[in-house]
């Protein structure tokens, strides 16, 4: 639970709600307990640290027959390449958990960097709403 701070940070920056789902911010008691909640039921969550700090993270919760993945960097830390690192090497990771499962990542339309990053992962572009394009991977 130590990276429960760091991640609420993350996650609450305005930079990077913009990308989200759901963008409005979340009270850090909320996320504590839905942080504490969620390690308890699900082991597909991997985050990134440089230099002790956690810089980014990435998950992949179970929806339907397959698994959404959702990943955040840093606003600070865009642009080095790192979701790429982190990304890849949860794929790696996980391997053994995500074989034979659909991944699905939901992406807004105005997100290029997770749409490259997606793209790059091996993901295609399977779908797309009004505000988002949804990409699929086969494990």
């Amino acid at each position: 639970y130590s990276d429960c701070k760091r991640i609420w940070e993350i996650r609450n920056d305005e930079r990077n709600r913009h990308f989200m789902t759901h963008t409005d911010p979340i009270p850090y008691a909320q996320h504590t307990r839905w942080f504490r909640e969620y390690l308890k039921k699900h082991t597909l969550f991997l985050v990134l640290c440089d230099k002790k700090r956690v810089q980014g993270y990435v998950r992949f919760d179970a929806e339907g027959a397959g698994l959404v993945c959702a990943i955040a960097i840093d606003a600070d830390a865009r642009g080095q390449g790192l979701g790429t690192i982190l990304l890849n090497g949860a794929l790696v990771e996980y391997a053994k958990e995500l074989s034979g499962k659909i991944l699905l990542a939901e992406v807004k339309k105005d997100n290029q960097a997770s749409m490259k990053l997606f793209l790059r992962a091996g993901f295609i572009r399977h779908a797309a709403t009004k505000t988002h394009n949804i990409y699929r991977k086969y494990c």
